[in-house]
């Protein structure tokens, strides 16, 4: 079995910062806790490779959306240029390691630069272990037997250790387990298994329906992000919460039973018949607005190389080593 690493760097910069800030030594502790911290991580599963990502300086969403991530605010009790300048140096430090890869690349964020990887090496039989806490990357939770590939998500948050896995894991450890071997070669399969049965048994284990994941996404928002509900065209009109969003999940699925073609107008259409109804809406242009505006969030939110604009694949596919 072929695994990559791919690890958030900014979601291990921040939970690092964040602790040694409490405990006031910060500027002791960070470089050497980066640095356990990354081999922790590494040393747990001989991967093939290893993808260390971080935010570049600029996003290409803030350039089609001014408020994009807005709302964040930064610590200030915090001396952000030397966090900055240590991550830097460590980035730097960890690029001669075995089999790494560092990735920063403008105007992508760390996100883009994990879906690109996990989309491409999937095409190529690899499965990938994500580290991260970002969910829109639930999107990428997935498996294929006949390609034999699985992709899973782990994080951290001092005591909440969890694993997110694809709806349905048990169907591709099964096919591992059902795999004849060659007694006389490394059992990767067996390894993997191992692993995987190690980090289950310290961590709670997640199963991810990332269809019904994204829908909600796309529905209600994402107040990290800033971006509004598809129904909340200004300030002043209430949007759809989390558990509205359950709701039209469920009407759609009443109606639509069906896999859902997230990049089909067929499916936007759909979805606006259902948010009628939901919102018992009769305005004239309720139908015209909602589908503008689930197209524009579609492309700040679906994490796939056909949203990005023109020439941005081009760039990473360049860039990045699979």
């Amino acid at each position: 079995m072929k695994i990559n690493l791919c690890i958030d760097g900014h979601y291990m910069l921040y939970r690092s910062v964040f602790l040694l800030n409490k405990l006031k030594t910060l500027y002791g502790d960070l470089d050497t806790l980066l640095l356990n911290d990354y081999n922790n991580m590494t040393n747990g599963f001989p991967f093939n490779k290893i993808y260390f990502v971080a935010d570049g300086k600029r996003s290409w969403r803030k350039a089609i959306y001014a408020e994009y991530k807005n709302g964040r605010k930064k610590d200030l009790d915090i001396d952000w240029e030397y966090v900055f300048n240590t991550f830097d140096k460590f980035k730097d430090n960890i690029k001669n390691r075995h089999n790494c890869e560092v990735y920063q690349i403008d105007p992508f964020e760390g996100d883009d630069i994990i879906t690109h990887i996990v989309k491409e090496s999937n095409k190529e039989g690899f499965s990938n272990y994500i580290i991260s806490n970002d969910g829109d990357l639930h999107q990428l939770l997935n498996f294929s037997i006949a390609d034999n590939y699985i992709n899973l998500m782990y994080n951290h948050k001092f005591n909440d250790e969890k694993i997110f896995v694809p709806k349905n894991y048990q169907l591709y450890l099964a096919h591992l387990e059902s795999l004849e071997t060659d007694i006389f070669d490394l059992n990767n399969d067996t390894d993997f298994l191992h692993f995987f049965e190690k980090t289950r048994q310290k961590c709670k284990v997640v199963p991810v329906d990332r269809e019904e994941s994204y829908f909600k996404k796309l529905v209600s928002g994402d107040s990290g992000d800033n971006v509004l509900s598809v129904v909340k065209f200004t300030k002043d009109i209430r949007g759809i919460g989390i558990t509205g969003s359950d709701v039209v999940w469920n009407m759609y699925k009443q109606r639509f039973p069906g896999i859902i073609d997230f990049d089909s107008d067929i499916f936007i259409n759909n979805l606006i018949e259902i948010l009628v109804i939901y919102r018992k809406n009769k305005e004239v242009d309720f139908k015209s607005k909602v589908f503008e505006k689930i197209k524009f969030s579609r492309t700040l939110t679906r994490l796939d190389n056909k949203y990005l604009p023109d020439g941005m694949y081009d760039i990473l596919k360049n860039k990045i080593i699979i």
